[in-house]
């Protein structure tokens, strides 16, 4: 009995000591990773402007309220650096920590500990939740810590223990939407543990359920509010195998190769023997179900046949990678607690083999320079570093081009600078007009003519590019009388053409314009939530081209600044009706401006009007396993 609490402190003490060195692991992964696609939209959109509450924020699921909420407050107090913003997440890896711990209680074998600090603290890609300014770290971690009250509740009938347990689901719900079949399925499994033992009907039980379930008809309804606005986006209605659990193993360990996916089947299929092996030694009965193996397997498995369920009989799509989340954890749980049924020997050899092979894919695979799923990529610093070095040289805003699946990687990163550099012109597709442009290598037979590589992002396969030869710029149109605006109209015009005047242009078929102003902010919101646009229609009058810049994209306070900005459009139609530049005053909010210059010009270059074809990008699919985009 003295060996076995000696070998328990020490355990204690070597699994607080590595989730310590863990920590400080990703700590520097937090702060030095700069910011992904996704993060970047949820600072733009709820974070700096606060605006994250639920049917008043921006209608999209990137806002994982709690997350925003959070964040949005370490940013009032510290700023918008990464690691500021990811705090919430990154702390919230102590509360996980201190979630599993507690499971510790209800596992006898230290082979079984091993296994279910292997599979949530040494999962290298696991961790990457929670060092990323999203939602999911949050759920996971107020999910585990919640579970391990229910596994107390379920044992001492302690009412306290109910309380943490309901605070920790609605926790994690607010963090993460995704959560809600999962917490009404643990709701249900709470109901019918209380009705056996007779505990359902009591004042403070009742109490506490009306109120818990009145929180989960809200978040319900918020869901059903999202799909009405057919913002639940996210999997697929076919091919449950593929969408939900080859997207969740490659999201968690980095790879979906067919021995891992075997490997994840096995470890299920072991679950189940051994639920049947504890069956064959303790007959089943109501009042004996409730045990963690019982209660995690069943969770796990029951969520799977809902699913598929609700795609059957609802057309509810199939969760993916991510958003399936809470698969991996039950599945976890479900798995430790069935090694707990091993032999000591056996147990202890299983998490060894476990153990080994997450330390070694740990090591392997620790960084600080990117995250490791696709869906994260980044824009890696020297890339941006070397553009405000080459604007430093330039009297006049360079102009880059991109992709929307990058422009808030670059506009985040610009925005952290002050705005220093031209806004990204964003297309579907490469375009060839503009000093540089952020693309993808496989381009490379279209724009190797007329750019020169000067940096490239190996990890994303994506290059930064620098025109051979300089465009030449045809000045159309000056307009330098200072004009004054003092408005809260949501649409102002700096400039605006039709027919006769557009005709006097006389404009070259085909060759895109650009637009260049310069602006004084005397006294703008902050955040300016705004838009400069710069549009124009065919011949049908139908609008052919539309490009802005989201003021607030440029710094969070612009007042008494003075900002010029270039916005290129693509190629021209055959015949323009309308051509203006404006400010969209998108929050109607009062401010003034003062418009010190504005020029129109039309480009001139090689490859100007050269267009990759739709058909080329199809045919991309995924270069060395991952998305291209």
């Amino acid at each position: 009995m003295e060996n076995k609490k000696i070998v328990q402190l020490t355990f204690n003490k070597l699994y607080w000591l590595g989730a310590g060195l863990i920590f400080l692991l990703m700590a520097l992964r937090a702060w030095y990773i700069p910011f992904s696609h996704d993060e970047t939209a949820t600072f733009f959109y709820y974070i700096q402007s606060g605006n994250y509450l639920p049917y008043k924020a921006h209608v999209y699921t990137n806002n994982h309220v709690l997350n925003s909420a959070l964040s949005h407050c370490f940013y009032s107090l510290f700023g918008s650096h990464p690691f500021v913003l990811r705090l919430p997440n990154l702390l919230a890896f102590g509360l996980l920590v201190w979630g599993i711990q507690r499971h510790f209680i209800f596992l006898k074998n230290l082979g079984a500990k091993l296994v279910l600090s292997s599979l949530f603290l040494l999962s290298f890609n696991f961790l990457d939740i929670f060092e990323l300014c999203r939602g999911y770290g949050l759920s996971m971690a107020f999910m585990v810590w919640a579970l391990s009250y229910l596994l107390h509740y379920f044992k001492t009938y302690n009412f306290k223990s109910l309380i943490y347990f309901t605070i920790g689901l609605q926790l994690a719900l607010a963090a993460n939407l995704t959560l809600l079949p999962a917490i009404v399925l643990l709701s249900g499994i709470l109901v019918g543990f209380q009705v056996i033992h007779h505990l359902f009907f009591t004042k403070q039980n009742l109490g506490l359920f009306t109120l818990h379930h009145l929180l989960i008809g809200f978040w319900l309804k918020f869901t059903l509010f999202y799909k009405a606005q057919g913002m639940l986006d996210s999997g697929s209605p076919i091919n449950y195998w593929k969408t939900t659990f080859s997207s969740l193993i490659e999201f968690v360990f980095g790879s979906n190769m067919p021995l891992l996916q075997i490997t994840c089947i096995a470890a299920a299929l072991i679950s189940l023997i051994l639920i049947f092996y504890t069956f064959k030694k303790t007959p089943l009965t109501l009042k004996t179900s409730f045990t963690p193996l019982m209660v995690y397997a069943f969770t796990f498995f029951a969520l799977v046949l809902g699913f598929w369920l609700l795609n059957k009989w609802g057309g509810v799509n199939f969760p993916e990678d991510r958003t399936a989340l809470f698969f991996y954890l039950f599945f976890a749980l479900a798995f430790s607690f069935a090694c707990d049924v091993l032999t000591f020997k056996s147990g202890l050899i299983l998490s060894s083999i476990i153990g080994l092979s997450t330390i070694t894919s740990f090591v392997s695979s620790y960084n600080i320079r990117y995250f490791s799923s696709y869906f994260y990529y980044t824009m890696p610093t020297p890339l941006f570093d070397y553009l405000i070095n080459e604007q430093a040289n330039s009297s006049v805003p360079l102009t880059i081009g991109g992709s929307k699946a990058r422009e808030l990687n670059y506009a985040f990163l610009n925005f952290r600078k002050g705005g220093v550099l031209n806004p990204m012109n964003v297309d579907e597709s490469i375009q060839l007009h503009h000093d540089y442009n952020f693309a993808l290598a496989i381009e490379k037979p279209y724009y190797e003519p007329f750019y020169e590589e000067v940096m490239r992002d190996e990890k994303w396969n994506r290059v930064l590019l620098k025109r051979k030869v300089p465009l030449v710029r045809k000045p159309l149109l000056k307009i330098d009388t200072l004009t004054a605006i003092a408005t809260s109209a949501e649409f102002k015009n700096l400039l605006q053409l039709r027919d006769s005047a557009i005709i006097r242009l006389n404009l070259t078929t085909n060759a895109p314009l650009e637009v260049e102003f310069e602006l004084y902010f005397e006294k703008v919101p902050a955040p300016f939530n705004a838009f400069l646009v710069f549009s124009f229609n065919d011949d049908t009058n139908a609008q052919y081209d539309y490009r802005r810049i989201p003021l607030n994209w440029i710094g969070t306070n612009l007042s008494g600044k003075t900002q010029t900005f270039k916005l290129t459009s693509t190629h021209l139609p055959k015949k323009i009706s309308e051509l203006v530049v404006y400010i969209w005053n998108i929050g109607q909010a009062d401010y003034s401006i003062t418009c010190k210059r504005l020029q129109l010009y039309q480009l001139n270059g090689k490859g100007i009007n050269l267009k990759v074809p739709d058909s080329f990008y199809p045919l991309m699919g995924k270069a060395n396993g991952q998305i291209q985009l």
